[in-house]
C-alpha cells in the first residue's frame, strides 16, 4: 500500500481522498521517529524508549532490543516494561516468561506502577 501512494505521489498522480490520508498517517509515523530522535539526544529517557518502540514495530528487533536493555539498566522504568511487554508477548521474539517477569520487577522498583501488577505470582 506504502509503495503504491509513493508510486501515485512520485508520477504526480492525484490521490482519493481516503489515500491521502492513509498517507499522511505514514508520513506522521516517520515524522514522529524523528521527533522522538531530537529529543532523545536532548536526553528525554521517554522519547528515547517511544524511538526504539517505533523500532520494534520496523523491524529492527536487534537494535531496538539492545536500545531497550541498555535503557533499562539504566534505571528507565518505560524500557523495562517495554522489555517485559515484549518478552511477555512474544512480540518479534520468542516468548520468555522469566525474562518477562523480571523486566516488569525492574520497571516497578523503577516507579511504574502498572509493572508491578504484571509479574506472575509464583
Amino acid at each position: 500500500m506504502k509503495t503504491a501512494l509513493f508510486l501515485l505521489i512520485f508520477l504526480g498522480l492525484k490521490l482519493p481522498s481516503k489515500s491521502r490520508v492513509i498517507w499522511d498517517t505514514v508520513q506522521d509515523a516517520f515524522d514522529s521517529g524523528k521527533y522522538y530522535a531530537r529529543a532523545c539526544g536532548l536526553g528525554n529517557g521517554d522519547s528515547c524508549v517511544d524511538e526504539l518502540k517505533l523500532k520494534l514495530k520496523r523491524g529492527k528487533i536487534k537494535e531496538a532490543l539492545k536500545g531497550l536493555q541498555t535503557f533499562c539498566k539504566k534505571g528507565e522504568a518505560n524500557a523495562c516494561y517495554q522489555l517485559g511487554l515484549v518478552y511477555e508477548k512474544g512480540t518479534k521474539v520468542k516468548k520468555n516468561k522469566k525474562k518477562s517477569d523480571d523486566n516488569y520487577r525492574k520497571a516497578c522498583r523503577a516507579g511504574k506502577k502498572r509493572a508491578c501488577k504484571k509479574p506472575s505470582k509464583k
